[in-house]
């Protein structure tokens, strides 16, 4: 109301920043209401997500206190929320052993998300662990793929779930080249940049190509979810 009252939204654009600027700076709690306003922004649009869907009607509420725990640490919109979800379910459901690996993450929170989804679902931990929850799981390598992936992919394991945001072609591709072997035949590679990226997009529809692999659905606004062969790994896309 105090926002209104002042004329906040009739203001030129600029001097709403300004003013915004100025409020954050004479209220010490500035900060914390603007990201309280902005995560529930956030958990509304999820809302109207699965609302127009008819999403998970029963899990409606336990899947937007899950993303409003982790909602200011990703960029993840409803069809990226969704992918997980619907493969978390489909890892438990048929007793999937193996890790969840990321390659490329901003804050984490797509991990986060991840890992809240699989636990309130049955996962069991000590049969699919993840990289990064419970803590004592958490496995983080900081540096360029080229550097850190050689080093990692032994340790690494079986795959259950391989995530990659590499944003562009090479790095996508030498992702795929390292890790792809270790996805167990019949499970997931989401691809988070299929459709935003074109160089991205071209990595990916040439190994799919040449490896035969089994494809889910994808559009020219989203990443991949995929499979290693017809009876392989399935490679999928999320909408952001």
């Amino acid at each position: 109301m105090s926002l209104l009252k002042t004329g906040v939204l009739k203001t030129p654009f600029c001097q709403t920043k300004k003013l915004a600027r100025n409020l954050l700076e004479t209220f010490p709690q500035g900060e914390m209401l603007v990201e309280a306003y902005r995560r529930d922004q956030r958990v509304r649009q999820l809302r109207c997500y699965l609302e127009v869907g008819d999403i998970y009607p029963a899990e409606r509420e336990a899947i937007l206190r899950d993303f409003g725990a982790v909602c200011m640490n990703t960029q993840l919109h409803g069809a990226g929320i969704f992918n997980l979800e619907f493969v978390a379910r489909e890892i438990i459901a048929r007793g999937v052993e193996g890790v969840f690996v990321e390659c490329g993450t901003w804050r984490g929170g797509s991990l986060g998300l991840w890992a809240r989804t699989f636990m309130r679902n049955g996962g069991d931990v000590a049969r699919c662990p993840i990289f990064g929850f419970p803590r004592e799981r958490v496995t983080i390598t900081k540096g360029w793929f080229q550097d850190t992936l050689p080093l990692k992919t032994e340790a690494i394991g079986k795959i259950a779930v391989l995530r990659l945001d590499g944003d562009f072609s090479e790095s996508t591709k030498f992702c795929l080249e390292k890790l792809y072997d270790q996805v167990v035949s019949g499970d997931t590679v989401i691809i988070d940049d299929y459709g935003v990226f074109p160089g991205c997009q071209r990595a990916v529809d040439e190994f799919i190509a040449a490896r035969s692999c089994r494809c889910g659905s994808s559009t020219s606004m989203s990443p991949c979810t995929f499979s290693s062969s017809p009876e392989g790994p399935r490679i999928n896309s999320k909408l952001n």
